[in-house]
């Protein structure tokens, strides 16, 4: 006789709390999604350098993870699932994971979202959409999320942005548009109302170049940081001020980006950078946007670096506190006349094979900055060992006592000033 089988159905109940665990509180990073072949991949990102990291190479799933905020009160991102739909959270797993929305008919018709960020005065995320408006879900119960749009926000969805990012105490959302020329803009999160601050970034030369900034972030200062996707360029904006965004740092470029960060953090320089020791004039100290570089091994211009915690402006440099003079590598045999070619000797560390460049300034007027017009090699390609460089001294350079900067980098274009990923800069008394 056979037994009676008893059979049990097993009965799975999927909740909207992820299982991976939160990042750790608020921190100093920045976060880049992007979207290569379909595949989300996440960077993490050092603003005061730009340098990254790959911190997930295939997040989960085929589509865009767009519209990211870091949320400060449980420390998750969230963002917007173009593969499910819906509003999906990220932990310290990197992997995507779609969230269960209710929506209203007017969140129903809106489609997907590839602007959006997290409050830090309220528990709940943002979405924007032109012409659609501005939607809010609230984040305390993610059993039980609800999406609706910001009333009145309809009327007031005509700006053309691509990220945009909360104040860390105001309330507001600051975003900066696309094109040619890029405005500050205020927003309103209780209707979507944008108020312009004005025009903090425009291009220059023929064409004009298209800025489109999909990565923007704060610090804790209320710094405003805007990434732009073509060239990865890291500008900031001082909002209080409403100052001209600077070149900040040079960060991965993608077609496709989208940013967040805890707007509570500061930007930390870290211990593994270099800094000149020019006056501070020039652009020396951290808090003057020096030139500064992450050190990295087998890639810089001379034989010896050293680590340092901020720039040391003449006559108070490294070199004088520790006597490592690691401004090496850089050799004037011909020294300088007005009118004439000088001859540069450039002893470079780079067995990579990869391309590589010298970027050098001079200040000819002895006016205490670098000027465009003083640029005198740009890009200039160096391979590992002694390079031959040539220096054209202007006609109308000052005699005299001057200052030149000296930058090795990966990157092509680059300015006297700003966070690089690698390389070297040497500051230079001449003669």
């Amino acid at each position: 006789m056979m037994k009676p089988v008893i059979t049990f159905g097993l009965s799975l109940l999927i909740s909207n709390i992820a299982i991976a665990g939160p990042f750790p509180s608020c921190p100093t990073e920045a976060y880049l999604i992007q979207t290569p072949s379909s595949t989300p991949k996440a960077y993490g990102v050092n603003l005061a350098t730009g340098s990254y990291t790959i911190l997930s190479n295939d997040m989960g799933t085929s589509k865009s993870f767009n519209g990211v905020g870091y949320n400060y009160h449980d420390n998750y991102i969230y963002g917007w699932d173009y593969q499910a739909g819906t509003l999906a959270q990220v932990g310290d797993d990197y992997q995507i994971t779609p969230l269960t929305v209710s929506k209203d008919s007017a969140s129903a018709s809106a489609g997907n979202f590839y602007v959006g960020d997290v409050a830090v005065t309220e528990n709940a995320w943002y979405g924007y959409r032109k012409r659609k408006g501005l939607f809010k879900i609230e984040l305390n119960d993610l059993n039980q999320l609800s999406m609706v749009k910001v009333p009145g926000s309809t009327a007031n969805a005509s700006y053309n942005i691509t990220d945009m990012a909360f104040h860390p105490t105001d309330g507001y959302l600051y975003a900066v548009t696309n094109g040619s020329t890029g405005k500050l803009l205020r927003i309103d999160p209780s209707n979507g109302k944008a108020t312009s601050l004005g025009t903090v970034i425009q291009s220059s030369g023929s064409p004009r170049q298209n800025f489109v900034f999909g990565a923007q972030f704060y610090d804790a200062s209320g710094n405003f940081y805007m990434s732009n996707n073509t060239s990865g360029s890291i500008y900031k904006v001082k909002v209080s001020e409403a100052t001209s965004a600077e070149l900040f740092s040079y960060g991965p470029s993608s077609s496709s980006n989208d940013g967040a960060r805890c707007a509570l953090a500061a930007i930390p320089v870290g211990d593994n950078i270099d800094f000149g020791d020019a006056p501070d004039s020039y652009g020396t100290l951290m808090d003057s946007n020096g030139a500064r570089h992450s050190i990295t091994e087998n890639f810089r211009l001379g034989l010896l670096i050293d680590n340092e915690s901020d720039g040391q402006a003449y006559p108070l440099s490294d070199d004088a506190s520790d006597n490592n003079d690691d401004d090496d590598g850089i050799t004037t045999p011909t020294g300088f006349e007005i009118g004439e070619t000088a001859i540069v000797l450039a002893t470079v560390t780079d067995p990579s094979g990869e391309e590589s460049y010298i970027n050098a300034w001079f200040d000819w007027d002895q006016d205490g900055k670098f000027s465009i017009e003083e640029q005198a090699l740009l890009a200039e390609p160096v391979t590992d060992g002694l390079n031959t460089l040539n220096i054209d001294v202007p006609s109308w350079a000052t005699e005299g006592t001057t200052w030149a900067r000296y930058r090795l980098s990966k990157q092509a274009d680059l300015s006297a000033t700003g966070g690089m990923n690698g390389g070297k800069s040497k500051i230079i008394r001449l003669p």
